[in-house]
């Protein structure tokens, strides 16, 4: 099995560095997964970690690698 992708995890800002170095090595870039302060405390929460930003990240990214 080759590789589907990178996936950028706890991105900070605005730079596109990690999709620059995706796309120089002929790697898709899948997505960012932003860094969530509030991660920690929805963990065992599924319905306060459905609401964070990392939950909706890992959803559309997962959805998009699917298709």
């Amino acid at each position: 099995a080759g590789i589907l992708g990178v996936v950028e995890n706890m991105r900070r800002g605005t730079n596109d560095s990690v999709a620059g170095l995706a796309v120089a090595f002929g790697v898709p870039f899948l997505g960012s997964v932003p860094f969530d302060p509030t991660l920690e405390e929805a963990v065992g929460d599924v319905d306060r970690l459905r609401t964070t930003a990392t939950y909706q990240a890992v959803a559309r990214i997962g959805a998009a690698a699917l298709r």
